[in-house]
């Protein structure tokens, strides 16, 4: 009977082979001396880290405007207790008389911002100014 053949072919020993050595680790980038310098920002994906009170956004604002209101118009500014002032960019007039009245600021999903005003019946878009 013959003997079964090898499964897979055998290399014959090759004595004083050198072993290939790990390629030499690659150096980071250096920018060139007249390039600028770039780096992303800090909050870059921060977004998806556990944020602690202080650094979570409000959805909104309540306070008090100092002083008296007679009328509200685009250009109407309120200042208010905690020292923010906010000036009304929306195109309507609404009658209003008040002194200080609560007021409630709140984000809009676009970015802008109402407020409603203590016993209005109404909104009003406004902007912060300082």
């Amino acid at each position: 009977i013959p003997a079964p053949a090898p499964a897979s072919p055998a290399r014959p020993p090759q004595p004083n082979v050198p072993v290939a050595a790990a390629p030499p680790p690659v150096p980071a980038a250096v920018p060139a001396a007249n390039a600028p310098a770039e780096s992303p920002p800090q909050s870059f994906g921060a977004e998806t880290l556990a944020k602690t009170p202080e650094q979570q956004q409000s959805k909104s604002l309540s306070a008090k405007v100092v002083g008296s209101l007679d009328g509200v118009k685009q250009g109407t500014l309120f200042r208010l207790d905690n020292g923010q002032v906010w000036a009304s960019i929306d195109d309507n007039e609404y009658f209003y008389e008040g002194e200080n009245p609560g007021v409630v600021i709140q984000r809009n999903l676009l970015g802008s911002y109402w407020m409603k005003l203590e016993h209005a019946y109404f909104n009003v878009r406004v902007s912060r100014v300082k």
